[in-house]
């Protein structure tokens, strides 16, 4: 199954799209982000995220902390953090596809 994720994230303007591709919930998810934000292409175009993993561990995957070493502390977590592990869920048959939004003020 395929999930995609269009990320508008906010203030760095950085809008993103990721994809997860998911042939079985136990084994590994393909994941391509398209994007120009220059943290998050460090990872590279295309990745390999075991799914189990992210379900059973979230912020503390192997994944999650790869993605940490490249964004820079101030921008965690971003917004396209939140959408690959989502997309991965989706694809993976683990979770249903609902757009989350966050509506900032400043009072």
């Amino acid at each position: 199954m395929r999930a995609v994720a269009k990320v508008e994230p906010g203030v760095c303007g950085f809008d993103s799209v990721v994809t997860a591709d998911v042939e079985d919930f136990t084994g590994n998810a393909r994941v391509s982000i398209q994007t120009s934000c220059p943290n998050l292409a460090a990872l590279g175009g295309s990745l390999e995220v075991g799914v189990m993993d992210i379900v059973q561990n979230g912020c503390g995957s192997d994944f999650f902390r790869r993605m940490v070493q490249v964004m820079p502390a101030m921008h965690c977590p971003c917004a396209v953090m939140n959408a690959l592990i989502g997309a991965v869920k989706v694809a993976a048959g683990l979770a249903l596809p609902k757009d989350i939004r966050i509506v900032f003020t400043k009072e």
